[in-house]
């Protein structure tokens, strides 16, 4: 059985994402191995499903060993360079001739190096002395080249250049034909771009001779898409000082379409500079090209490899004496005959170990035939015991099998019960639906709908003094008002008897949230205890008896994210509250659903439903997978958030939900984050990972009708490495306290940071404030306090809090810390995407000291808004100016509060929102 870990890796690797559940796990855990579990994944509809949205998907980059456990990075897209590589055998003629001219201590120079096959090999061939110096002109490649360079340990001996090399110093279009699936096709455009290509930007030209190369050089490989004579005439004077061999591809079509020459003038040209000229086929050099002779075979392929020689490297690879060759071939024979005398003398003794192995072998047969034959008489004896023992074991299975049929006759009969109560159930709810849709379709209730929609602009105070007048006035007619009176009477004297405290129809409401309304929302309204949320799911009973979603009366959206939010303790969540309630603002009924709490239950998903937005749990669909595919009709918007959590899901969404709108919410750049940590730390095998994330993000942005990030750094990113997608920047929103509001700088005292420490850029930031920055607060301000507020805190750190520092675990409400607090503090040394601890302390008016990695992308200015420090000593300097300076405080509360008003308010995120729904052609009003 195969273990849940290979089961995890398969699916990542064939399907994008993880098993949908545990009994998926064990499931694919019965599989007769890996491989046929693999196989059965590659046969699936998923699969091909995922196969057709990814034919224009992005380069999937490996790092594989090559030859002599070299290692090299492949592109499994490329079809023409990384394939041959990853088979070991790419352009084998070129490859030996390279490794038999290089030796230890040479240098080597790979024009048009592409993934740096040819290099990471004459690197190894040259040794620690040697060097090597590659020229790729495309950024991805020249990039993946420099991590192959790496991870050899070659930096040494190695330079990397991504710029293109000519005859002089300038700037040209590079181009490539993604059709072909080959980038090593790509190539100059001096005119007019070819049918087919794709521009590639403009690259940087320099001549070799420019680029100080040290000497001697021993071998040039000239691979450039025909602009190998512009190459070598910004080479001539490294090529005459110290007359290396030249290796150059010769293809006459792109020699005329790039340097607008022919193959008989380059190889005029290098004959003019005292070469002669070769042939390279697969035994090595052939023959020689002499004048006229351009070195075109008729019918031979369009293009071949020349190798010029010097006159020394003539003598040194084309000369060898008669007695040199005849005296090479008798020692060759003499090592033979002595090898063959050996084999001989070998297979002797072998015979004479064999006879006596097999003399051996028939003493043990006979010693062996008489323990089988005592063996089998044991074995009789103990077979009769067990027949008895068995007897006895059938008599009592047979008693303990009629003891559960009983039980189950009687588990059928209540099962026959319960489903007997459900059809009732059923029924009845059926029966309500029905009265309720007559009631909608009544005259009456037409007839009053203007009514209702004019009580719906009414102020709430009004609408609420107009509908009790209303009640009054019906129960006076009815002469219920008596009734009702005795009623309210009762009610009231339960409730003050502490009665009927059990009922709380109206308890935890909370009041419905508009972005323009003036009063501040709680983020989460927290439900009194024992009190389920009034809110009930809207379903619907399918065939099967499952339950599910009605058909929607307005558009629907649904949101994949990690888990349900807890804004209590982490700052993505606040957003992903705030989003959901803004689209219910817009008129959406919201779906939510988190990944990886799909199946729990917990108060943060009843808070969710208490708004009215709609969860998805095990009671409406088997798996987020199954909703797709029997709802994805029904979806008008589908947020995907993270990218390893709603972004896995995009695939099926695009599968099953055609007409849905997609946006991938990427809440921070998470390749960012992860290569700021591992670069940080060292961790190479990190740096690898985040690769993994920046190619799947990138894929999403592509694919996805919308991305969304937070922050104006990354935006910028993705605009330069993902031309063309439509990227929209949605700043945090947060509740601003209106200034008045503020607490003034008297009343406060002390500093604070907070954040959730699942996060582990919150862990790395509270240690360097504790290790480095706080010492020296606490000498010039022996007095100060500080409080750390968040949830999972380490309990090494716990342990480990210095004088004055406090930690308070999560707090429902921030508002009373920040009005007690000077100031807060962010100090970051790695992260990505815009910063709630920064968003949040501006908007309660509280100044914060920030390094730049916290205040990235934020639009923050530094003085005026924020403070902004690099280094230890400067934090805290900051820090206590800020905390003892009455008129630097005031100007930083002031403008931090108004950037907040401008940039993080929730009127203007909600404006932010509304652009991107109708850019995308959605609704988007109240």
């Amino acid at each position: 059985m195969i273990t849940r870990e290979d089961v995890v890796a398969i699916y990542g690797a064939i399907l994008g994402r993880e098993p949908e559940s545990e009994v998926t796990v064990a499931a694919a855990r019965e599989a007769a191995s890996a491989t046929a579990l693999g196989q059965r994944l590659l046969e699936s509809e998923e699969f091909r499903a995922r196969m057709a949205v990814d034919v224009f998907a992005r380069s999937k980059w490996v790092c594989a060993e090559i030859r002599d456990g070299l290692k090299l990075w492949l592109d499994l897209a490329d079809h023409g360079v990384s394939l041959g590589c990853l088979r070991g055998a790419w352009e084998p003629a070129e490859t030996d001739f390279i490794l038999t001219v290089l030796e230890p201590g040479d240098g080597f120079i790979d024009v048009g190096a592409n993934i740096g096959w040819f290099s990471i090999l004459a690197a190894q061939a040259v040794g620690p002395q040697g060097r090597v110096h590659a020229f790729e002109p495309r950024a991805d490649l020249s990039r993946r080249l420099r991590q192959s360079v790496a991870d050899n340990g070659f930096d040494e001996r190695c330079r990397i250049e991504a710029i293109a090399l000519g005859a002089e110093e300038g700037a040209i279009e590079l181009a490539w034909a993604p059709d072909e699936r080959n980038p090593g096709h790509s190539f100059l455009v001096p005119g007019a771009m070819p049918e087919g290509a794709v521009s590639l930007g403009r690259v940087p030209v320099r001549p070799l001779d420019a680029l100080g190369i040290e000497g001697p050089v021993r071998l040039i490989k000239i691979d450039v898409e025909g602009a190998e004579p512009l190459v070598l005439r910004g080479a001539q004077a490294l090529i005459a000082r110290d007359r290396p061999v030249l290796l150059v591809e010769v293809f006459p079509h792109w020699l005329s379409r790039v340097s607008g020459t022919t193959a008989e003038a380059l190889l005029t040209q290098l004959r003019e500079w005292g070469y002669r000229l070769f042939h390279l086929g697969e035994s090595g050099i052939g023959r020689e090209l002499h004048a006229g002779d351009d070195g075109t075979e008729p019918g031979g392929p369009d293009y071949f490899n020349l190798v010029a020689l010097s006159a020394a490297d003539c003598r040194r690879y084309l000369s060898l004496r008669l007695d040199q060759r005849v005296s090479g071939l008798e020692e060759r024979l003499r090592r033979e005959m002595e090898a063959h005398g050996a084999a001989r003398a070998e297979a002797a003794a072998l015979r004479s170990e064999s006879a006596a192995a097999i003399a051996q072998a028939d003493g043990k047969t006979a010693a062996l035939h008489a323990e089988n034959a005592a063996a089998i008489a044991q074995a009789d004896d103990k077979a009769a015991a067990l027949h008895a023992e068995n007897a006895a074991a059938i008599a009592q299975a047979q008693a303990e099998a009629a003891t559960l049929r009983a039980e189950i006759t009687a588990a059928v009969a209540r099962a026959e019960a319960r489903a007997a109560a459900e059809r009732g159930a059923r029924s009845e709810l059926q029966s309500s639906q029905d009265r309720l849709r007559a009631i909608e379709n009544s005259t009456l209730w037409r007839a009053t709908n203007p009514i209702r929609r004019i009580g719906q602009r009414l102020p709430t105070s009004l609408r609420r003094a107009v509908g009790r007048s209303a009640k009054l006035l019906w129960w006076t007619i009815s002469l219920q008002l008596p009734h009702r009176l005795r009623l309210y009477r009762d009610a009231t004297a339960n409730h003050a008897t502490g009665q009927g405290a059990a009922v709380r129809p109206n308890a935890g409401k909370t009041k419905a949230f508009s972005p323009s309304s003036g009063h501040k929302p709680p983020l989460l309204p927290v439900a009194p205890t024992g009190w389920r949320p009034t809110f009930v799911e809207p379903v619907v009973v399918k065939d099967g008896g499952r339950a599910c979603l009605p058909p929607p009366a307005k558009p629907r959206a649904l949101i994949i994210d990690s888990r349900w939010p807890r804004p209590d303790r982490d700052s993505g969540s606040v957003d992903a509250v705030l989003q959901a309630r803004t689209l219910r603002e817009f008129g959406y009924e919201v779906v939510f659903v988190g990944d990886h709490s799909f199946r729990e239950s917990s108060s943060y998903r009843d808070s969710l439903e208490a708004e009215g937005i709609i969860c998805l749990t095990p009671r409406l669909t088997p798996s987020i997978q199954a909703f797709l595919r029997s709802d994805g009709e029904t979806l008008t918007l589908c947020i995907l958030s993270r990218v390893y959590h709603g972004g896995r899901y995009l695939e099926a969404v695009r599968r099953h939900a055609p007409r849905a709108k997609v946006v991938f919410n990427t809440v921070d750049l998470h390749h960012m984050r992860e290569d700021r940590e591992a670069r940080l730390t060292g961790n190479l095998e990190e740096m690898r990972l985040s690769e993994t994330t920046r190619e799947r993000e990138y894929y999403l942005t592509r694919q996805a009708d919308a991305t969304i990030v937070v922050s104006s750094a990354e935006r910028a990113v993705l605009l330069r490495d993902v031309p063309g997608s439509a990227v929209f920047e949605m700043p945090l929103a947060r509740p601003v306290r209106p200034a008045a509001a503020i607490p003034g700088f008297a009343g406060r005292s002390g500093l604070g940071f907070v954040g959730g420490f699942e996060h582990t850029p919150n862990v790395d930031a509270v240690r360097y404030l504790l290790d480095e920055i706080w010492p020296h607060v606490a000498q010039r301000l022996p007095h100060a306090t500080m409080s750390i507020v968040g949830a999972d805190l380490p309990e090494d750190l716990r342990s480990q809090m210095p004088p004055g520092v406090r930690y308070l675990g999560p707090l429902p409400d921030l508002e009373p810390w920040f009005d007690g607090l000077r100031l807060t503090v962010a100090p970051l040394r790695y992260g990505a995407g815009a910063k709630g601890k920064v968003a949040s302390s501006l908007a309660a008016g509280t100044p914060c000291v920030a390094t730049p990695m916290a205040a990235e992308g934020m639009h923050l200015q530094d003085g005026r808004d924020v403070a902004i420090a690099d280094t230890p000593e400067s934090f805290a300097a900051r820090i206590c100016d800020l905390h003892e300076d009455p008129t630097l405080w005031a100007r930083l509360s002031a403008g931090g509060h108004a950037q907040a008003q401008a940039k993080f308010s929730v009127d203007a995120g909600a404006r932010r929102l509304a652009e991107m729904l109708h850019a995308l052609g959605l609704p988007a009003t109240k």
